[in-house]
């Protein structure tokens, strides 16, 4: 049995194979970027007008009036205007500037009379023109390798023409629930049945991250277990996440299992409450973490152990976390590390009584666990601890 913080080194140390493949763009979305993608062409890609008006040499415009040699659209392929002086076009937002104007002037101050335009006031000369890359140069770096493609980040590929972007593969997901006792939801219980809390809380939260898991019930059968969670590994890195039969009983067969598979065995047993029996195990780029069958035990081993994995692995932001204070005195072992839950208003926590591996109530009411270190076993009124936000 080990302590928490040293369980934690040992997942963040853990290596892992990232692959990568190209994407399409409507795909991207929560991915890590592969590359640094570089913009193949300049942004604005041409010098175009910033507003509906006129496009004028800012010298003719100050005369008064000017003649309206034609009207440009975007998008419309006119080739060269040729100007003539005391001329101008009218220029719509986002169309091509010709070649001799220097200044757009916003309809808004100008009035029109047939062929002839008068302006009220005239921009600064420059005013009102995108020039070709003034934001962006071609071979710029856009976004560097490991980038989380969010709308806005998707947005700028899209604007530089990417149709697919080269993204790491996350990593698989697989849910094995074990035991004999297990029911389903909608099923009917008999005698000495529980229904299977664990596998939903767990699929739920993969969703949460934005992860796909696809999950299973296996009954206590060490044979069984093995064929389906082999035929569950594929050439991609995966994540196993198991529930049960990983504690000291004569059906826990998950840890001989695993080192019979060829994994090599990081942790068994940490120095926690709930969740002590936790293990964690690696075979090349698939990783196997066991937690405990209890649901509340299962929560902590996802919190505190799949979460930090999933954090490195697949670049996922970890949970809000903030000091508070404690608002009822608590004991705990002093061994051990406890991840208990707790009610939070403000900075003010109050720790639900019943804290069992098995007792779900405190799970109604409180939106967060709150840290009370080894070391110590009473923890005062006001004491600071850390709260980690579900």
């Amino acid at each position: 049995m080990i302590p928490y913080k040293e369980a934690l080194e040992i997942i963040t140390r853990i290596g892992f194979g990232m692959h990568a493949c190209n994407t399409e763009l409507s795909d991207c979305y929560d991915s890590i970027l592969a590359e640094d993608l570089i913009a193949p062409i300049p942004s604005p890609p041409f010098t175009n007008s910033a507003m509906d008006g006129y496009a004028v040499v800012h010298s003719e415009a100050s005369l008064g009036s000017l003649e309206i040699l034609d009207t440009v659209f975007a998008k419309e392929l006119k080739g060269e205007i040729l100007h003539t002086p005391n001329s101008c076009v009218a220029i719509m937002t986002g169309a091509p500037l010709p070649s001799w104007a220097d200044t757009v002037v916003p309809v808004e101050n100008t009035r029109k009379n047939g062929q002839v335009v008068s302006f009220m006031s005239v921009s600064d000369k420059g005013a009102n023109i995108r020039h070709k890359g003034e934001d962006i140069d071609s071979g710029a770096l856009l976004l560097k390798k490991g980038t989380k493609l969010d709308p806005e980040r998707i947005m700028i590929a899209a604007a530089f023409g990417f149709a697919e972007l080269p993204v790491f593969t996350k990593p698989l997901i697989k849910i094995f629930s074990t035991g004999d006792e297990l029911k389903n939801p909608g099923e009917v219980l008999t005698p000495g049945t529980i229904y299977n809390s664990s596998r939903y809380f767990l699929e739920s939260s993969c969703k949460k991250l934005g992860l796909a898991a696809h999950s299973a019930t296996i009954p206590d059968n060490e044979a069984l277990a093995e064929k389906t969670i082999t035929a569950s590994l594929s050439k991609n890195p995966t994540i196993i996440l198991t529930t049960g039969a990983v504690s000291a009983g004569e059906k826990d067969f998950i840890p001989a299992l695993a080192k019979k598979m060829g994994f090599e065995i990081l942790l068994h047993k940490a120095a926690i409450r709930p969740g002590k029996p936790i293990f964690l195990a690696q075979k090349g780029d698939h990783i196997w973490l066991g937690l405990p069958g209890n649901a509340i035990s299962t929560c902590v081993g996802w919190q505190f152990f799949a979460r930090p994995l999933l954090e490195t692995w697949a670049s996922i932001e970890g949970p809000i976390k903030r000091t508070v204070k404690i608002q009822n005195n608590f004991e705990k072992p002093e061994n051990l590390r406890c991840f208990f839950r707790a009610e939070i208003n403000g900075n003010k926590a109050w720790i639900a009584p019943k804290q069992g591996s098995a007792f779900l109530a405190a799970s109604i009411q409180s939106g967060c666990y709150v840290e009370l270190p080894e070391g110590q076993s009473l923890f005062r009124t006001d004491s600071e601890v850390t709260a980690t936000f579900i």
